[in-house]
């Protein structure tokens, strides 16, 4: 009876200081009016660029937004319930009227809120998430919040990081993941930000970008420390596997293949130190991923990934067949083939016969002899145009859709927020 009672008297708490803070949601609403207010933007503009009154515009709401989140999350006790705390905030922005709903079809969709997340961090119950989800030309548009619980009793905004990617409508604004790590032997941890585009109705297309930042807190909530900022190409199928680690972090997601045109595995490993991430092995799941990464990739990281006695030779080789911009180099086919030529299997060639019909490697293609070093490691050994000796019987690449990290760490799947009722 005394949890019962606990439980019922910390909702009272947190709808009384929603609805204590909700008269302060009027300059939010001031300038959702504003927004409602000008031109809805099209992928016909002027240029492909939004109006330009509404990145500032926007940019003040998510200002009036933050702080309101910031004051009533403020006295808020150590144990929070997030699915109560969800619940009265999503009531107080439909009170305000800033919570789209289906009579603001016709209006600016930058105008309105289309719902908010809240949640717990594992391990760290001093550590609060929030996910306000903006409405925008092809939505939505996330902000992602962390507050932490300190000494003084009292929740702070410990960072804030928002989409400002306003350059042209289409822009990558959606959340796809938010994360925080495991705590190294100093006790510090880094946040994780992924985000993703999302498509205007109609769309059918699958190919899509990902960005991603790694930072850690500051002084300043709203400048944190970045200690990477990238880019990659996506190819949006509902899988996108990550996992945060103490000091390195992998995503695991699907990409398209410049040679073969058909879909592969792209592998991002990167080891996290104080003030920057840099790229390390693995790179790729097999060894097909690895030749595919290896050309696309500039020298100074392939040449990591080159046997060193070969390192003058493949350079030569690098800068003829660089696949950095998504161009089939005219050296290659469009199809995959793999032979083993050690009794180990450590000693892996790939071919892409540039001839057709395909029917297996011959002469004049060219062939990439790989040595395995361990698990998903891998050297580049030779580029030649005559297969190396006392190899198996060339097969077809049958490699497509091998992962590196399990089912239960796909983050696609993940409901960051709720769909409003």
């Amino acid at each position: 009876m005394a949890i019962v009672r606990t439980r019922a008297l910390l909702g009272a708490v947190l709808f009384g200081f929603a609805s204590l803070h909700a008269q302060s949601l009027t300059g939010a609403q001031v300038v959702s009016r504003k927004l409602a207010g000008t031109p809805i933007p099209n992928d016909i503009s002027v240029n492909g660029r939004v109006d330009n009154a509404i990145p500032p515009l926007l940019e003040r709401l998510k200002l009036e937004i933050r702080n309101w989140l910031s004051a009533v999350i403020d006295p808020l006790p150590l144990r929070v319930d997030c699915a109560q705390l969800q619940k009265s905030l999503t009531a107080d922005f439909r009170q305000a009227g800033l919570l789209w709903n289906e009579k603001d079809g016709e209006v600016n969709p930058f105008a309105k809120l289309l719902g908010i997340g809240v949640s717990p961090i594992a391990g760290e119950p001093n550590l609060l998430q929030v996910i306000v989800r903006y409405d925008s030309f092809c939505p939505p548009d996330d902000s992602v919040l962390f507050f932490e619980r300190r000494r003084d009793g009292r929740w702070h905004l410990l960072l804030n990081f928002d989409n400002t990617d306003f350059i042209a409508p289409w822009g990558e604004r959606e959340l796809l993941y938010a994360g925080v790590s495991p705590r190294d032997e100093t006790g510090q941890f880094y946040f994780f930000v992924a985000r993703t585009r999302s498509y205007c109705p109609g769309s059918g297309s699958r190919f899509n970008g990902v960005n991603y930042h790694v930072l850690r807190p500051a002084a300043d909530p709203e400048s944190p420390r970045v200690l990477l900022a990238e880019e990659h190409e996506y190819l949006e199928n509902e899988d996108c596997r990550i996992l945060l680690r103490p000091r390195s972090l992998t995503m695991d997601f699907p990409d398209w293949s410049a040679i073969t045109a058909s879909d592969r595995t792209e592998i991002l490993t990167y080891e996290v130190g104080a003030d920057i991430a840099r790229r390390i092995e693995p790179i790729s799941v097999n060894v097909e991923g690895f030749v595919e990464e290896w050309m696309a990739s500039p020298w100074s990281s392939a040449r990591e990934w080159t046997a060193p006695e070969s390192r003058s030779t493949l350079r030569a080789w690098h800068e003829q067949l660089d696949t950095e911009k998504s161009v089939r180099s005219s050296k290659l086919g469009d199809e995959a083939f793999r032979q083993f030529c050690s009794t180990d299997r450590k000693l892996v060639q790939i071919t892409y016969p540039a001839e057709y019909p395909t029917d297996g490697p011959k002469p004049g293609d060219l062939f990439f002899l790989v040595r395995e070093s361990g698990p998903h490691r891998y050297r580049l050994v030779r580029i030649s145009k005559e297969s190396a000796p006392s190899c198996s019987k060339p097969r077809p690449d049958e490699s497509y859709g091998e992962h590196l990290l399990p089912e239960s760490m796909n983050r696609r799947a993940d409901k960051l927020v709720p769909d409003l009722p």
